[in-house]
């Protein structure tokens, strides 16, 4: 089973970027496989004011939702269904359209 966790990493000016930290325990060649994608969204550190608390809640809720499809993609690139492993369908079935783009 693919496992996927939400990270943080430490950014300047007080910011973090949010990624997605991923592993598969076998793959079909018999390796593990890991990779990160990095989520083009960042999250405040210090909040100052309730705007910045409501878009770090609503950045956090965005990435944990592309945290959530992530493993279906994973599963679907793993058996062959290029049409789920398209990142332009997966955002756009995740209701995502350009709002956090996954590099």
């Amino acid at each position: 089973m693919v496992k996927v966790k939400l990270r943080k990493k430490a950014i300047s000016k007080g910011s973090e970027s949010l990624y997605l930290d991923f592993w598969q325990p076998v793959t079909l060649h018999g390796g593990k496989k890991r990779g990160a994608s990095f989520l083009a969204c960042a999250h405040i550190k210090s909040q100052t004011n309730n705007e910045q608390k409501v878009l770090n809640r609503e950045t956090r809720t965005a990435a944990e939702t592309i945290s959530s499809k992530k493993p279906v993609e994973l599963q679907a690139e793993a058996y062959g269904f290029a049409h789920l492993h398209n990142a332009t369908a997966f955002r756009s079935a995740a209701g995502m359209r350009g709002a956090f783009a996954v590099r």
